[in-house]
């Protein structure tokens, strides 16, 4: 994980500052952009400045590093011996390319990969998106070949990764987080693959072709300005944003001499449900679920920032490496039981639960906030299905004065360039939770979930008025759209503690199981009431692990459960503009 920042300058050794006044305009002060970005990558920082040798242009480069891959700490940019390409990377490779060995860092294979193919030649510039489209896992990159002036940047499939772009066209400029009062900048769509050629026609904006993911890319890239053109070929993502479309009609379940509302009904139809589905669907669910959790708790190094600092070093860390965003509710408590079953038994788990202060009244002080009080529930029942292991429940609690003071000092920064309340108040407490983390710096979080199991009110009124058809195509839409609704904003906000949160519900062979033999009726029941049919499926996983208060525990989300958005001004709506961001 790391902050990148690449950006394009007059130079003015070659013809001086009013040659051509037009081009790059003013020199950025970028030293509030550069602190932000400091705190994503707490190890290390480097700068390079390189002239472009087809115009008078310099190009800026800088990065911070958190240190997660390889035996040894790797600092961008990354430069090869004869500076003639340069590249940022900040991401993780999960697959798609040939495993990476342990004691090497992704950064340097990409690097590779991209100066040379199999028979020791460079590849052409037009193969440059194909060995980049390989990849599986999140990230955000920059990358130029001095040589043909070209340079590639953007985001994956998922959008996983925060990048940033400037709005003047002329210069260009990219970073993980902007300071606002620095860089006028938008979020950068996930779409594809980018490409600006450096040696087009000074003085004028340069066509940036667009090496799309998916062929119904244009709807987005025509709301870009004029600058923005699809290539003409699309490349094939390594993530299915489409489910197929099943004609399966699953069982009711529901008892038809029972009460629907009675608190039989749950444990009775979770029971019958995991006895239908169990190796069909719920056991491939549970194998590709750990698989994701395995390969994102593990891609780091064996010792904890802390005892790699002691002097003497321990010889083993039993320190917590994951934290896990607690909330108590399915999501989180099936990640964190199913880490359980990865890690070595020696190893703490940080468990994150944020609240909010209940009231400003003096003398009630109280944070036993619904999210508290469902999180030391799931915290018992984690306890007695896993007696050995250690768990650090880290309350992580806020007043009003403190948030009003973080979010004015730093948290509208990161929340840049989102302004709405919801982007707000779940902005805010995510931050805050985060920050609760004691030795690791690895947050895994349940992002992803309810956008494909069905979790969300919205889709049980869209169910509810159109049916099956209805909903799957608002599930298939939310997924679409989850880079630009959610995961941009909340890597910039998380990696602000120096961690790298990551997602296992988002992992390209879940996802891709998910949309090619899951079909939505059994992912999501609709049609039973809420707390149970809801993400069924994820339910029925938690009753398979022994889970069983979790799996009926009813969804909330974060700004309800941690008490933030009553804290604030319960009349507003999450679409408004959040004035406080101003």
């Amino acid at each position: 994980m790391c902050g990148i920042l690449c950006y394009t300058d007059h130079d003015q050794g070659q013809g001086g500052p009013t040659s051509n006044p037009t081009v790059n305009g003013p020199r950025l002060d970028l030293s509030g952009t550069q602190a932000l970005l400091a705190h994503r990558g707490p190890d290390g920082q480097n700068a390079v400045k390189l002239a472009c040798p087809h115009q008078p242009v310099v190009c800026h480069f800088y990065a911070t590093l958190l240190w997660l891959r390889g035996r040894q700490p790797v600092l961008q940019p990354r430069l090869d011996p004869t500076r003639s390409h340069v590249w940022l990377w900040n991401g993780d490779v999960f697959g798609g390319l040939p495993p990476v060995p342990a004691h090497e860092n992704d950064t340097q294979v990409i690097l590779a990969r991209l100066q040379a193919s199999d028979k020791g030649n460079q590849i052409a510039d037009e193969h440059v998106p194909d060995v980049l489209g390989q990849i599986q896992g999140p990230f955000a990159f920059v990358y130029w070949r001095v040589a043909s002036g070209k340079i590639w940047f953007g985001r994956d499939p998922l959008g996983r990764h925060s990048l940033l772009m400037g709005r003047d066209p002329r210069r260009l400029f990219l970073s993980s987080v902007v300071d606002p009062s620095e860089v006028d900048a938008f979020e950068l769509p996930a779409l594809g693959i980018y490409q600006l050629d450096l040696a087009a026609s000074l003085g004028q904006p340069a066509s940036i072709q667009i090496h799309a993911w998916r062929p119904d890319a244009g709807a987005t890239a025509a709301h870009l300005d004029a600058r923005f053109v699809l290539a003409e070929r699309t490349l094939t993502s390594t993530v299915s944003l489409t489910s197929v479309v099943s004609t399966h009609t699953p069982p009711g379940f529901l008892p038809a001499d029972v009460d629907p509302g009675s608190p039989s009904v749950g444990p009775h139809v979770l029971a019958e449900y995991l006895r239908f589905y169990q190796t069909t669907y719920v056991e491939p669910l549970e194998s590709h679920l750990s698989a994701s959790i395995r390969i994102r708790a593990q891609a780091q190094p064996a010792q904890c920032h802390r005892c790699r600092q002691s002097q003497p070093r321990p010889s083993k860390c039993v320190c917590a490496r994951v934290g896990v965003l607690f909330s108590g509710g399915l999501d989180s408590v099936l990640i964190t039981a199913l880490l359980c079953q990865v890690l070595p038994i020696e190893q703490s788990i940080d468990l994150m639960n944020v609240a909010f202060q209940k009231s400003d009244s003096p003398g009630q002080p109280g944070f036993l906030v619904p999210d508290r009080l469902t999180g030391l529930q799931a915290l018992q029942e984690l306890q007695e299905l896993y007696p050995t292991r250690r768990f650090n429940f880290v309350p992580v609690d806020v007043t009003k004065a403190e948030l009003m003071a973080m979010r004015e000092k730093r948290l509208k920064k990161l929340l840049y360039p989102l302004t709405s309340v919801l982007d707000d108040s779940i902005g805010c407490a995510l931050w805050f939770a985060a920050r609760g983390s004691t030795t690791a710096r690895v947050l895994l979080l349940g992002m992803g979930a309810d956008e494909q199991f069905g979790g969300y009110s919205r889709h049980r009124v869209r169910y509810q008025r159109e049916g099956l058809s209805g909903l799957q195509n608002e599930m298939d839409m939310e997924l679409a759209r989850i880079s630009e609704r959610n995961l941009g904003r909340d890597n910039r906000i998380l990696s602000d503690h120096g961690i790298a949160a990551r997602m296992p519900f988002l992992d390209e062979n879940l996802v891709n199981f998910l949309a090619s033999s899951v079909p939505i009726a059994v992912r999501t029941r609709l049609d039973m009431p809420r707390g149970l049919g809801d993400k069924i499926l994820l339910r029925a996983l938690a009753w398979k692990l022994g889970l069983r208060q979790t799996a009926l525990e009813p969804k909330r989300a974060i700004q309800f459960g941690s008490r933030i958005a009553k804290l604030e001004n319960a009349k507003e709506k999450g679409s408004d503009k959040a004035h406080r961001t101003s």
